[in-house]
């Protein structure tokens, strides 16, 4: 909370021990918690972890925390299996709001993010570690992917960020089904450089599918190369 109002909201049930455990935890916890304990989905979300303060004797050893559970050994062909799961139990918990619903839409960009997760935790990247999911995809080195498929990828990601922006800074809350009036529309089509609203729906559609079929071949096996 400020003065202006909240800056950014913290789900606490999140944390490992949900609502019993403390808010904070030591680093000695947290390191035997995510070599012991962590499920895939926890170790996914470390791959976005990064410290934004603090003494730098203490920051290196988060660092060397969290490289140490991102550089660990795993089974490929299970975290290929826990991820296509739990995309499935969102997709059953949380039902995209509307055709423009850009991050829960199938081959939107919990989909993309899980891709770049997954394959930031599984070395399946080339590079030094980034927290960027566009980063990630960028340099995607999957020997199941080709590089049009690489592109696609990237490209999806870049415009699906770019009309969430918008989105969030026309929309006090998230998007509902009758929101989208013809002028935030226009202000949408504008920026993906589309002459109308049919033409943007149309790219939306073909674009999440394109991502979708990325994200299937990868972790649902349609068409998996050996």
């Amino acid at each position: 909370p400020t003065a202006e109002g909240v800056l950014y909201e913290l789900d606490l049930r999140l944390r490992p021990s949900g609502n019993k455990g403390p808010v904070a935890t030591r680093l000695a916890a947290f390191e035997k918690y995510q070599a012991e304990e962590a499920w895939t989905w926890e170790h996914m979300a470390m791959t976005r972890g990064r410290v934004v303060a603090g003494d730098p004797h203490f920051t290196a050893r988060v660092e060397m925390a969290l490289e140490t559970v991102l550089s660990a050994s795993r089974d490929l062909r299970k975290v290929d299996t826990d991820v296509a799961e739990m995309r499935s139990l969102i997709e059953q918990e949380k039902s995209p709001k509307g055709p423009f619903d850009f991050k829960l839409m199938p081959g939107g960009l919990i989909d993309l993010e899980f891709i770049a997760q997954s394959a930031a935790m599984t070395g399946r990247f080339e590079g030094a570690r980034s927290t960027s999911t566009e980063t990630v995809l960028a340099h995607l080195n999957d020997p199941r992917l080709t590089l049009e498929q690489r592109g696609i990828l990237v490209t999806a990601h870049r415009f699906f960020s770019a009309q969430t922006q918008i989105l969030r800074l026309c929309l006090n809350n998230d998007l509902g089904e009758d929101e989208l009036n013809e002028t935030l529309l226009e202000i949408m089509c504008r920026a993906a450089d589309m002459p109308d609203g049919e033409t943007f729906a149309a790219h939306v559609k073909n674009t999440a599918g394109q991502v979708r079929t990325v994200f299937n071949l990868l972790f649902r096996g349609t068409h998996r190369k050996a």
